[in-house]
């Protein structure tokens, strides 16, 4: 045999090898095996909307975190300041009578001294009428200006029973024009009162004087007969001490004020 025929034989011998080698690998086994054995085969179908999907574990849901509530503040309680029994200005025997109003209950208090020295007794409560703003308040002492038969002439030009001037306690001598009074009258007479201006339409009781203190004749003559110029006269707002005073009276009809000695509760 020639060389060239061996050539040729030994290069027919490879390829029937070769291709023996790569038949062998597409079916499973040999050097050119494709993909791991073990896993299962991916199967695309020819038609997707065939396939129903392996459905997944419901999502679990977080709400929303409960919010922190903000912390609350408590104040400490705070002590309620105990009420002052009676007021406690000084004390001179020249004056034995003190006189507060309260401008919230309408009320006057007079205050004698007591056994303790002090202005601590009641004497009276009286129901008065103010002027609201018009009523200055403050510290006031009685003047000497005082008259049984005090005309005015703004208004109804009349005249008030048993009227005293009040000043500011710092200018004890001044002419303040402001007056503690009786009822209003036409004429200097206990039985020509003005109705209106004891429980009609400036009642005793309201807020309808131009700055004086208005009452009945039995409190304007006790302040009148017993409390001398000096005298201290206390004006507050609202009504700190609770004061209380009974309503005026009733006239029964009559043009004369029932608490007025003059009168006796008779008349016409």
């Amino acid at each position: 045999m020639t060389s060239i025929m061996k050539k040729t034989l030994f290069i027919l011998l490879c390829a029937s090898l070769v291709f023996s080698a790569a038949f062998s690998g597409c079916a499973g086994g040999g050097l050119f095996a494709f993909g791991d054995p073990t896993e299962a085969p991916i199967i695309i179908p020819s038609d997707p909307s065939s396939v129903t999907a392996v459905p997944t574990d419901e999502p679990v849901v977080i709400g929303s975190p409960e919010p922190t509530p903000e912390p609350s503040y408590t104040p400490a309680p705070t002590d309620t300041p105990e009420p002052t029994d009676t007021p406690a200005p000084t004390v001179d025997p020249a004056f034995p009578y003190f006189l507060y109003l309260e401008k919230g209950s309408f009320t006057l208090t007079i205050y004698g001294i007591g056994e303790d020295g002090q202005y601590s007794v009641i004497v009276g409560q009286y129901r008065v009428s103010h002027g609201g703003n018009r009523t200055p308040v403050g510290e006031f002492v009685l003047g000497n200006l005082r008259q049984q038969w005090h005309p005015f002439a703004n208004g109804d030009h009349g005249y008030a029973q048993y009227a005293v001037l009040y000043n500011t306690a710092s200018n004890p001598n001044g002419y303040s024009g402001l007056f503690i009074h009786g009822p209003m009258y036409g004429s200097e007479n206990p039985r020509n009162m003005w109705p209106k201006y004891y429980d009609g339409e400036k009642y005793i009781g309201g807020e309808n004087t131009q700055g004086c203190i208005r009452m009945v004749v039995e409190a304007a003559k006790f302040i009148y007969d017993n409390c001398p110029k000096g005298t201290r006269f206390l004006i507050v707002n609202g009504s700190p001490l609770g004061t209380t005073s009974p309503d005026v009276p009733s006239r029964n009809g009559l043009r004369q004020d029932p608490t007025d000695p003059a009168v006796n509760g008779g008349g016409n």
